[in-house]
């Protein structure tokens, strides 16, 4: 017998992933995604409170919801982490290079091989 796709199971992710928040630029959508994240994490926890005077006729719903709260928190995290890592690359990298520095350097190089 088939398994139904709708079928509970305890196998559940947020639905941010964490590379879909490394695509954000900017300051301040950095702010923007750590503030939802928060967010998601606060609303997730008033949910387990509710939920918490239910919890022996909720025992699978309580751990679910512990699970999704963990990984958001892991999330939050790794993306707190790699937030201050940009930054130290920016210092010695930088990724905003302009057309005119990148042609300089294409010609420098060029100029090198003949």
């Amino acid at each position: 017998m088939a398994s139904s796709p709708y079928e509970l199971t305890l196998d559940c992710k947020p639905l941010t992933s964490y590379s879909m928040i490394l695509k954000s630029f900017g300051d301040q959508q950095m702010n923007d995604q750590t503030q939802k994240l928060e967010h998601v994490l606060s609303r997730l926890e008033e949910e387990r409170l509710r939920i918490d005077a239910f919890k022996r006729e909720l025992p699978l719903c309580m751990q679910l919801l512990t699970n999704v709260m963990e990984a958001s928190r892991q999330q939050l995290h790794a993306y707190r982490a790699n937030q201050g890592s940009k930054e130290i690359f920016e210092d010695f990298i930088p990724l905003n290079n302009s057309h005119s520095e990148n042609t300089k350097r294409l010609v420098t190089y060029l100029r090198k091989l003949t």
